[in-house]
């Protein structure tokens, strides 16, 4: 049994479908396909249809596209260089996002304005923040890397067996931006 039962014929129908606002048509399963208002429900489910297909193949071309990409980017050295270059500018433009957010916490402002005396909200944008990086960048070797992280950190010779195994987490501050003001 359905939950619930279709309407009969010029039964009344509610005026409008409750979470849609779309009005109901009200089918007549006593007549054929050709009464006027089953005409009018079969086209409208065709026409709904049809935008939905279009929908789904646009999508397809834009997930091919992606597959493409990718296939390029394996096959030709420099296409990797910047398909890996787009990754990273994409994952600090969001860690960049996230930071702002936080920093632009309406308490966050206050306390610095009561602290300071000053409106840090001008102060706060989402470019000139610090990146937070875990790896190395530009083609530098991983091991050369964490050696550098070490001797940055005052732990001086280390062999490689040990750098191997420690993680490193580095944040580059803009040389342009003053570290007063500045957490990161």
């Amino acid at each position: 049994m359905v939950k619930d039962p279709w309407p009969r014929w010029q039964e009344p129908m509610p005026k409008q479908k409750n979470q849609t606002n779309v009005p109901f048509l009200n089918s007549n399963f006593t007549a054929n396909v050709n009464h006027p208002n089953n005409r009018i429900l079969i086209k409208t489910q065709f026409d709904w249809m049809k935008v939905n297909i279009v929908i789904m193949h646009e999508l397809a071309k834009k997930s091919w596209n992606g597959f493409k990409s990718a296939y390029m980017a394996q096959e030709d050295a420099e296409k990797q260089i910047m398909h890996k270059t787009a990754a990273i500018n994409s994952q600090q433009q969001l860690h960049h996002k996230e930071k702002y957010k936080k920093l632009a916490d309406a308490k966050i402002i206050e306390a610095y304005k009561q602290k300071h005396g000053i409106d840090s909200l001008n102060l706060v944008a989402v470019d000139p923040m610090s990146d937070e990086a875990s790896g190395p960048e530009d083609g530098e070797d991983k091991l050369k890397w964490k050696c550098r992280m070490a001797e940055k950190e005052g732990m001086g010779d280390m062999a490689e067996s040990i750098l191997e195994k420690l993680s490193f987490f580095e944040i580059i501050h803009l040389n342009w931006c003053s570290k007063e003001v500045s957490e990161n």
